[in-house]
């Protein structure tokens, strides 16, 4: 097999329910529901920034229809092996359908520059709040020492 390579990362965590959770859109003060992460590359021996990741989102008030077009904000940035620096602002609006009681699945496949934004959210509740949001199209592969939920392969 091939050697292991290291790994740095930082994730967003939250205690949804009181439970600790990590790697979720977590509600804001604002009203939002926001996300943030954090990938690093080794170069040499020091760690280098490779991608940081920032969303938000709002949710309608209220019981959520069938469709929900939802406005995804924040930023995407990349750094290459060199470290130059590219950003790419987030200001998209996108459309979900509703494919279970609490899961909602993009009307329609994201543009490729937007794959990497949710294309399946899951809302996580505790007595009728909604107080995280999950996602199935994340590939960062094994977690071990997490919550259950994503101790498993992710799926094309």
């Amino acid at each position: 097999g091939k050697e292991p390579k290291p790994l740095k990362f930082a994730l967003n965590y939250g205690f949804p329910g009181g439970k600790v959770a990590f790697d979720r859109l977590f509600p804001a003060a604002d009203g939002t529901f926001t996300y943030h992460r954090k990938w690093f590359r080794l170069k040499g021996k020091e760690w280098q920034p490779a991608e940081d990741q920032r969303l938000s989102v709002k949710l309608p008030a209220g019981d959520l229809p069938e469709k929900l077009d939802l406005t995804w904000k924040g930023e995407r940035v990349l750094w290459d092996a060199d470290g130059k620096r590219t950003a790419l602002p987030v200001g998209v609006t996108m459309s979900y359908k509703r494919s279970s009681a609490d899961v909602y699945a993009l009307a329609k496949p994201a543009e490729p520059k937007w794959e990497w934004i949710p294309a399946e959210l899951l809302l996580d509740r505790a007595k009728d709040t909604i107080v995280s949001l999950t996602w199935r199209n994340r590939a960062i592969g094994d977690l071990r020492g997490f919550h259950p939920v994503y101790a498993h392969r992710a799926t094309p």
